[in-house]
């Protein structure tokens, strides 16, 4: 069962959106400053890309995305890099209105507005199963992404609670989960 996960970066507009590899992805949010050049994991020096006041990143998981508008796929993570590039720019200027996570089949969606849709999903090659975005915030260093991810508390038996922070998507509530 989905659930919503509702953080800082809920309700906020895509400025920038950019990818390092095929599942590697880089969204934006807020006011762009230019970022710092950087090595990719080949070890090879990339130009700087502009970095918003928050972030969301696959670097860590490398899910196997799609980007769909009304039910309709769009692109894959399997697409060309100019094909991928191309259609992810439809994303910037659209706000985020919903993140609904499904822990255990290991999906995340990423709903904007104009019904644009950004599904992840574990693929073969995501065999850390790490959560798929990862989230670094104004104040936070370069280098600090904690994970998005619905958090699990102990109830009065010791046993793990349905993240109490969370509401179930088919109540047509939001609920406010810890991130």
């Amino acid at each position: 069962m989905f659930r919503f996960w509702r953080g800082p970066i809920v309700g906020q507009k895509v400025s920038h959106i950019w990818s390092s590899y095929a599942w590697c992805l880089f969204l934006e949010f807020g006011q762009l400053t230019r970022g710092e050049p950087y090595v990719n994991r080949k070890g090879q020096p990339r130009p700087a890309q502009w970095k918003g006041e928050w972030a969301i990143t696959s670097m860590e998981s490398w899910p196997e995305w799609t980007l769909s508008v009304s039910g309709r796929s769009l692109v894959g993570s399997d697409a060309s890099r100019v094909e991928r590039d191309r259609t992810l720019r439809m994303l910037v200027g659209r706000r985020l209105v919903a993140v609904e996570i499904e822990p255990q089949v290991r999906s995340t969606n990423l709903h904007f507005s104009q019904g644009i849709v950004l599904a992840t999903t574990s693929g073969e090659h995501n065999l850390r199963r790490r959560p798929h975005w990862m989230l670094r915030g104004p104040d936070s260093a370069s280098d600090y992404w904690p994970p998005i991810e619905l958090k699990t508390r102990l109830n009065e038996a010791g046993r793990p609670d349905s993240a109490p922070n969370c509401v179930p998507k088919n109540t047509g509530l939001i609920g406010r989960c810890r991130y």
